[in-house]
């Protein structure tokens, strides 16, 4: 199926003609102000005249101006999905209605009996002609239908593929940290080494230092409090025998 050829309207000659018309209200006004601002004043009317008659006459067309001349592809398959549900169902409603008319025009011919063969000729190939009718527009409408689960699937798969342009891009940003978070990890390790090689060398420090008070230190200290006790006694008693 061919894609139609939507073409987006060419203004080149609208701009060039404004251009030339601006430019002609410019000189009008430079020569005579009061005659080139009442025909600015004469082309302002008529341009807003015209804007509200497009408007009135079509109230989509800026909306259609407006709209960008080519979408994303999730907009192009979602119009073209509506699209075919659009026509899927308009052409089973005209088959549903097709198919009652047949059946009121059978009706008729068959309580007709006395009806003259040439008017029985006639109603037989009008019912042949909307049969065929039928016929089209029930092959239009599952053709439609078809595109339509086909467009389905090509939704499917672009958001499949979009899932996985993201995940791509987050796992390339989870890679790109990898190295700093093992540098990060590497550089906390050696501190936590560091950190318990400190700590039992202090450990063992304090335990030594412990274990020797209370032996050798205790006894130092004990031997250089007896001396000075021993020298105060002493002292004391020299000091004694002088006053007597």
């Amino acid at each position: 199926m061919n894609a139609p050829n939507d073409k987006e309207p060419d203004y080149n000659h609208w701009l060039i003609g404004g251009g030339i018309l601006f430019s002609f209200l410019l000189i009008a006004i430079a020569i005579n102000p009061i005659v080139g601002i009442s025909l600015f004043l004469f082309c302002a009317l008529v341009t807003l005249f015209v804007l509200v008659f497009l408007l009135i006459r079509n109230p989509g067309f800026f909306r259609r101006q407006a709209q960008p001349a080519k979408t994303d592809l999730s907009s192009r398959l979602q119009q073209r999905l509506l699209d075919c549900e659009m026509r899927e169902n308009k052409f089973r409603d005209e088959a549903n209605a097709i198919r009652e008319r047949i059946g009121e025009l059978r009706t008729s011919l068959d309580k007709n009996t006395t009806a003259p063969a040439e008017e029985v000729t006639k109603a037989e190939e009008l019912i042949k002609a909307l049969k065929a009718e039928f016929d089209l527009r029930h092959t239009k409408a599952l053709f439609f239908a078809d595109c339509a689960t086909r467009l389905r699937q090509l939704q499917d798969r672009h958001q499949l593929n979009q899932r996985m342009a993201a995940s791509r891009a987050e796992l390339r940003a989870l890679r790109a940290t990898n190295f700093d978070d093992e540098a990060t990890v590497e550089e906390t390790r050696y501190h936590l080494e560091q950190d318990a090689i400190q700590l039992e060398t202090i450990s063992e420090l304090t335990k030594d230092v412990g274990d020797n008070f209370k032996a050798d230190k205790a006894e130092e200290l004990r031997l250089r409090l007896e001396k000075l006790r021993k020298d105060i006694l002493s002292n004391g008693a020299s000091l004694n025998g002088k006053k007597n």
